[in-house]
C-alpha cells in the first residue's frame, strides 16, 4: 500500500488542493503481490494524508500490508492485530518501546535482531496492546541498518525482511505509470448509486459544470512497459470518495 502525487497546474485546477503555490491529486493504491496489479485504487486532493485514507480499508483475515513508515499508526496497527490482518513497515526512529523477548537470529543472513516488543509513551499501549517485532537488518548494498516493525510472530526473521523489499515493486508500479499517464480529460459531479462497482460510473457529465473531480484510467504494466490499453480501475468523484470506498470494499 502507498501513495504517489500527480502534479497538475493550480491555476487551472484550483480544486486540486496541495500547497499554497501548487496543485495536485493523490492516487492511493493498493497493489496486489500475486501478478502486481491494482487490486484498488483511489484519487484525491494531494494534501489528503495516507493514514487517513489506509484507516477506510479493510483486509481479510490473514493479509499481509506492506507500507512505508508514512503509514504508522499505532491505532491502526492495533485494528488490524485484531482483525487477524498483519502489516510490515519500517520503524520511526523516535518509537519509544520495550523489549520483553528475543528471537534467535538465523547465521549466515543480514539480520542483526529478531525482538519482542511492546509499545511505550503516551497513549501508545492504549492504541496497540499487543506485542510486536522489532527486526534489524543490514543492507549491504546501502551499508545501513533497516529496522522493521511487524505483528507477524511466525514468519522468519529473513522473510519478514522479504516481504518489505518487495514493497519496492509499488515504485516500480508508479514509475511506469508516470511515465505513461495521459490525463484524458476533467469532468464535473457525476451521479452515483448508493451502490456502486468501480466499472459502472458513467464520467459523461455536462462539459458546462465546473471542474470539480476527474477521471483517470489504470492500466497494467510489465517490467518492459504498457501491456495493455483497457482500462482495469478508474478514479471516481473527490466528494464521493470515502463513501463510495466504504460501499464498494466490501465486495472486493
Amino acid at each position: 500500500m502507498d501513495s504517489s502525487t500527480i502534479d497538475l497546474c493550480l491555476e487551472m485546477f484550483d480544486w486540486a488542493k496541495f500547497r499554497r503555490t501548487k496543485g495536485a491529486i493523490k492516487l492511493h493504491l493498493l497493489l496486489d503481490h500475486d501478478g502486481y496489479l491494482p487490486s484498488f485504487a483511489i484519487v484525491t486532493e494531494g494534501n489528503v494524508s495516507d493514514v487517513k485514507m489506509a484507516r477506510l480499508f479493510h483486509f481479510d483475515p490473514g493479509t499481509i500490508v506492506v507500507d512505508d513508515r508514512g503509514y504508522n499508526d499505532y491505532a491502526l496497527f492495533g485494528r488490524w492485530t485484531t482483525e487477524d490482518v498483519y502489516f510490515v513497515t519500517r520503524m520511526k526512529e523516535n518509537a519509544l518501546y520495550e523489549v520483553v523477548g528475543e528471537k534467535a537470529v538465523p547465521q549466515n543472513r543480514n539480520i542483526l535482531k529478531d525482538e519482542l516488543i511492546e509499545l511505550r509513551g503516551p497513549k501508545a499501549i492504549e492504541k496497540c496492546p499487543y506485542p510486536l517485532r522489532r527486526i534489524e537488518v543490514y543492507d549491504p548494498e546501502t551499508e545501513e541498518v533497516l529496522v522493521f516493525l511487524t505483528n507477524n510472530l511466525k514468519l522468519g526473521a529473513t522473510t519478514i525482511a522479504a516481504i518489505y523489499k518487495e514493497r519496492w515493486q509499488i515504485e516500480i508500479f508508479f514509475k511506469a505509470l508516470k511515465q505513461n499517464l495521459k490525463i484524458k480529460t476533467f469532468v464535473g459531479p457525476v451521479p452515483m448509486p448508493s451502490r456502486s462497482n468501480l466499472d459502472s460510473i458513467d464520467c459523461d457529465a455536462d462539459p458546462t459544470i465546473p471542474s470539480t473531480s476527474i477521471s483517470i484510467s489504470m492500466v497494467p504494466f510489465e517490467s518492459c512497459g504498457l501491456v495493455t490499453n483497457e482500462p482495469v480501475y478508474s478514479s471516481r468523484s473527490l466528494d464521493l470518495v470515502e463513501q463510495t470506498l466504504r460501499d464498494t470494499t466490501d465486495s472486493l
